[in-house]
Parts: structure tokens; sequence; C-alpha cells
């Protein structure tokens, strides 16, 4: 046949075929393909998921609420103190032209016993006005004294911790821009120290948002560590201080409790502030020595009564044994009474005697004075004994919990 004819068996084309099989062996030593698996694939968001089936409902995702930022909370916070300082600049502006009406509700904030008990706790608004009156505090001058006299009689150092701090750095401020009012908050402290101070500031007081109750401990602290601060930043106040706490002292009549409290917070101010240390050393010996002259007076005083009552018995004479003719004159009223009168002169004679005996009955109320007085003065004594068995060491004194060291007040006034 013709090999260019188109029904030639060369022209055909060989069928198609597969790639030529490979070996058993070759076979065995290639890798089978892993299946798939869901291990690889990430979770798919919820909110996708979400938007995606309230797309396919036809629905609108509910709108977003508002998130209240940090950034949003500062700005609240700067315009609530804008309003406060605005008015309290208004409150002086209206005073210098003879409108005291803003400043006299500016001094009522203050003023714990107006504040409604029923109502939100007053301290955020006090902290607020206290912030205030730093940007402020020097246009207060002597024309101001009352508002800051109420300011240093609020019981601060009863009320929340926050408080404390922010009353701390304005009486700071105060002191360092107003020297003149060193005085009354030295002489506010100085009183705080006293126990009917404390006694008066745990009453009128409001209460701390901690669950802990405030103990008498607590509220002495916070003065200690106000009176640190100022010791740090006027090491000079010192001379100002010691007149001030010499006379807060208590009377020698006043309790135990008294003066057991007062004499261990001096003695606790001497401690930092060791320049007036001696002078409240010779307070307190002095004191224990009135109260020591003292017992010995109601003591000579016991004796006395003692011994005239022991004297008049002694010589007390028998009605018997009187000589005939002198009973005109130890009694003149006998000759002119009856045999009646007589016996009631007689009954009366015996309640003259119980009246006699009535001395004696009041005896134990001195015993009792005494012995108050006399553990008093025991009181007194140890705790100076045991301050001077265990002298302060020089060393930083301990600051409040979460505020920063205070240093002592040397004897070199730096």
């Amino acid at each position: 046949m013709d090999p260019h004819s188109r029904l030639s068996q060369f022209n055909q084309r060989p069928p198609k075929a597969g790639p030529a099989a490979l070996p058993s062996r070759q076979m065995m030593d290639t890798p089978h393909p892993k299946s798939p698996s869901l291990d690889g694939f990430a979770r798919r968001p919820t909110a996708t998921r979400s938007r995606k089936a309230s797309a396919s409902s036809g629905t609108l995702p509910d709108a977003q609420r508002p998130i209240a930022t940090n950034e949003r909370i500062k700005q609240d916070e700067r315009f609530r103190k804008d309003m406060y300082l605005a008015f309290v600049n208004n409150a002086l502006q209206q005073k210098t032209v003879g409108n005291t009406d803003p400043y006299d509700a500016l001094i009522d904030q203050f003023n714990i016993k107006k504040m409604a008990t029923d109502g939100p706790s007053p301290i955020p608004q006090l902290r607020l006005w206290l912030h205030a009156l730093m940007h402020v505090v020097s246009r207060l001058d002597r024309t101001h004294a009352t508002l800051i006299e109420a300011i240093v009689r609020m019981p601060w150092m009863t009320m929340d911790s926050s408080l404390v701090k922010t009353y701390t750095s304005f009486i700071e401020i105060l002191v360092s821009a107003r020297p003149e009012y060193l005085s009354l908050v030295l002489g506010r402290i100085a009183h705080g120290f006293t126990y009917q101070s404390g006694l008066q500031a745990l009453e009128a007081g409001l209460p701390e948002s901690s669950s802990a109750p405030l103990t008498r401990r607590t509220v002495y602290d916070r003065i200690h560590h106000l009176l640190r601060h100022l010791l740090a930043l006027v090491p000079t106040l010192s001379s100002t201080l010691q007149p001030l706490l010499a006379q807060n002292f208590p009377h020698k009549r006043q309790s135990q409790a008294a003066q057991v409290t007062y004499i261990r917070n001096i003695l606790r101010v001497s401690e930092y502030c060791p320049e007036i240390a001696d002078k409240l050393l010779s307070t307190i010996i002095d004191r224990a020595i009135q109260i020591d002259v003292e017992i010995q007076v109601e003591i000579e005083e016991l004796e006395a009564s003692g011994a005239a009552q022991e004297q008049a018995e002694l010589f007390e004479l028998d009605p018997f044994d009187v000589v005939v003719g002198q009973e005109a004159e130890s009694d003149p009223e006998d000759d002119d009474g009856s045999e009646g009168d007589a016996f009631s002169d007689l009954s009366s004679d015996a309640g003259g005697q119980d009246d006699d005996d009535a001395p004696p009955v009041e005896a134990p109320v001195d015993v009792d004075r005494i012995t108050e007085m006399v553990n008093k003065l025991d009181a007194v004594l140890k705790l100076l004994f045991d301050h001077l068995d265990h002298p302060p060491r020089l060393t930083t004194t301990p600051a409040l919990p979460s505020e920063p060291p205070t240093p002592v007040c040397s004897r070199s006034g730096t």
C-alpha cells in the first residue's frame, strides 16, 4: 500500500496513555499525602458570624453603647474643678465689693453640722473645694481668717484617706504661702492631741468608707503625719509648737486617760522633733510634781480631819463629872425647859451624836480621790521611765501607708 495514502496504518495516531508505572519498591517509599484536617483552620470571630447572620436575616446589628474612657472621665473631672474654682473666685471677688453671701456659703461648705446625714457623702465635694482653694491660697489674707478657721476646725482626721491627703496638701500650701496662719494650724494640732479632742472628732466626724472601724490610734497617727510634713517644710516652727503643746497640757485634776493620752502624744512628738524634747520632758515632770503635791495635800487634810475627830472624842467629858453650878454655862437652855423638853433635848443630843459620826462617812470619798491620783501619778511616771529607757533613734520617721516618708526634724534645723 502506498505509505502516503490517508488510509495507511502509519497515518493513525497512537492512543493516549498515562505515565509509566513505577516499580513496586519505589511506590512503597513515596509518602502518602495527609488527609485535610480542621486543626489548621483559625476560628472565625463571633462578630463576623453575627454580622453575616444579621445580613442573611435582613436585620441591622444593634447600635453599640458609648464607652466611658479615661479621657472622658478626666474631662468631666476638669470641668467640675473649673466650676468650683469659678465659684471660689466669684466669692472672693464679691467679698471685696461688700457682698458676703457667696463667701458665707463657701464657709458653710466646711461646716459638718450643716451637712445632711442621709444624703450622699460630702467628701468628694470637700476635696473639690480644697483643690479650688489651692489655686487662690495667695489671696487668703487676714480678712479671710473665718474661712481658714472653718477649714482647720473641720474633723478631717476622721474622714476618708483621700480627703486626708488633700487636706494635708492644702495645709502645706497654706503655711508656705501664708505664714501668718502657722500659729492657728499648730494650735489646732496641739489641741488635737488631747483626749477630749479625739472624742469630739470621733463623734462629729464622718465615717470612713472602709470596713475597718476608726480608732483613736488612726486619728492621732494622721495628726502626727501632718505635723511631720509641716516640720519638714518649715523646720523653724518648733519654737512656736512647744509653747502650744505646754498650753494644751491637761489639768492635773483631769482623768488618768486624759493625762496618759496627751503625754503619749507629746512624747511621740519629741521623737521626730528632738530639739524640743528637753522642754517637753520638763513639762511632763512638772505636771507629775503637781500631781504628787496634790496627793500630799489630800493626805494631810485627811489626816488632820481624823486627828481632830480623835481629839474631840478624847476630851469629851462625861455629864456626870461636870461640876455642880457649871451646867448653866455649858447648856443655858436646860433651866427653861420642862421634863418633856429635857427628853427632847436628850433625843436631840442623840441626834447630835449621829451627826458627829458623819465625817467618817466622807473619809472613803477622800480615799478614793487620793487613790485615783496615785494611779494617775504611777501611769505618768511609767510612761516617762519607759521613754527614758528606750530613747528614740534619729532615723527617718515612719510615714502613713501609701505616702512618702518625711525626714526627721534635726537640732540644726535642716
